[in-house]
């Protein structure tokens, strides 16, 4: 197979569309995946590793490394003791990227951009074990020639790989916050039978597994014999849709739920929340069904952090003021203040289908498009409405 030449002068090239897959799964599923599932049309395979080595106070350089896919295990180890990314290389595509990598300043620039597949393992954090994730820049152009390089080798050994792991994925998650907040994610950060089971064990990840997606012979023995048969009842709160709704408030609306707030009176919240709710003022309020777990992510980091990802566009949907917890009150209350109703307009005013098409692309979750675009239009045309009239609004899910 023909090998293209290598890019080298990255500075000139920018990012057109990449693709990534988040999921939570075992150092040993990733393993077998790497070493038993790639496509042998682009075999051998070797692992390119990037780790930062403190050479003086302060000053630290990017050392890359080589190995076989064999040391997988070992270089995870090694990676996660010294801040390092790991690439997945075809050595029949690219032949001379090793040697390339040592005479450069920016080894992880020259993979990113040649198209190797990053690889990174979940991290070690305080709650446990994080995501894993596998990503690919598949195209780029030259911002200087207008050259673009498609790197379609590369994502069909990426497309290959992500649709195995995906086959795995058989739990949705629960995330937890720390103010609280806990949403099932059932889309973007999935989790295997061992990775579920090892969580159970006493490893845990940064997310606990929540409802069996797909049913297999092990996942419904873990189902009966670690978790025990669900209720009905918490059958029937787990299959509950979260639909969610902005509101835009009156001053007096929004004054009175500052100072409920500010002390700490929760129920006075909810009854104005319920109030504003009867009322129903289809004037002034914007359905988004689900959409909005999808366009927070694509607003945001990727994730349903209410802190992920910048302002304003972060605070669309779950960034604000968190008044309600979902943990403890079964409901998600995010205030959003005139000024920051007019930051969001302004911004939302930028985002167009194609924008969505490539942050759900970035997300590996392009299948929702349609249903995320039919939905935004609502939420943005209220912002708008609300901004025009110095509104605030405030963002419900009700669980």
């Amino acid at each position: 197979m023909k090998s293209r030449p290598l890019i080298l002068d990255i500075k000139s090239w920018t990012r057109v569309s990449s693709k990534e897959l988040q999921f939570f799964a075992t150092d040993e599923e990733m393993f077998h995946w790497l070493t038993h599932d790639l496509p042998s049309d682009y075999a051998p395979y070797s692992l390119v590793a990037s780790v930062l080595v403190k050479r003086q106070s302060r000053v630290y350089q990017e050392v890359t490394s080589r190995h076989n896919l064999s040391t997988y295990l070992d270089c995870v180890a090694d990676g996660r003791q010294r801040t390092g990314s790991l690439w997945l290389c075809s050595d029949c595509l690219s032949p001379d990227l090793f040697s390339k990598l040592q005479k450069v300043p920016s080894p992880k620039g020259i993979c990113s951009t040649n198209g190797l597949i990053m690889i990174q393992p979940g991290g070690r954090l305080k709650e446990g074990c994080g995501a894993s994730r596998v990503s690919i820049v598949d195209k780029v152009r030259n911002s200087d020639t207008g050259e673009t390089r498609v790197h379609d080798n590369y994502l069909a050994i990426y497309k290959a790989l992500s649709r195995n792991i995906q086959r795995a994925l058989v739990y949705s998650t629960i995330q937890r916050f720390p103010d609280g907040t806990e949403f099932e994610d059932t889309r973007l950060q999935k989790m295997t039978e061992a990775a579920a089971r090892a969580h159970e064990s006493g490893n845990p990840y940064s997310s606990r597994p929540g409802r069996i997606l797909k049913t297999t012979g092990q996942t419904e023995s873990r189902r009966n014999k670690v978790l025990g048969p669900l209720s009905s009842a918490r059958e029937e709160r787990h299959n509950i849709v979260s639909r969610g709704v902005h509101f835009g408030l009156t001053d007096a609306t929004a004054k009175r739920l500052l100072e409920a707030h500010q002390k700490g009176r929760l129920s006075e919240i909810q009854e104005i929340l319920q109030d504003v709710e009867e009322k129903w003022d289809e004037r002034y309020l914007a359905e988004s069904d689900k959409s909005w777990e999808i366009l927070h992510r694509c607003f945001s980091d990727g994730t349903l952090s209410p802190e992920g990802g910048d302002y304003p566009l972060n605070h669309c949907f779950l960034g604000g003021l968190q008044l309600v917890h979902v943990a403890r009150d079964g409901y998600v209350a995010s205030l959003k203040t005139r000024d920051q109703v007019k930051d969001i307009a302004a911004a939302l005013a930028f985002v167009d289908q194609a924008w969505i098409e490539r942050r759900l692309d970035e997300l590996d979750a392009e299948d929702n498009l349609d249903y995320a675009w039919s939905w935004f239009h609502r939420v943005r045309k209220l912002y708008m409405k609300l901004a025009r009239e110095e509104r605030a609004v405030i963002f419900t899910v009700n669980n």
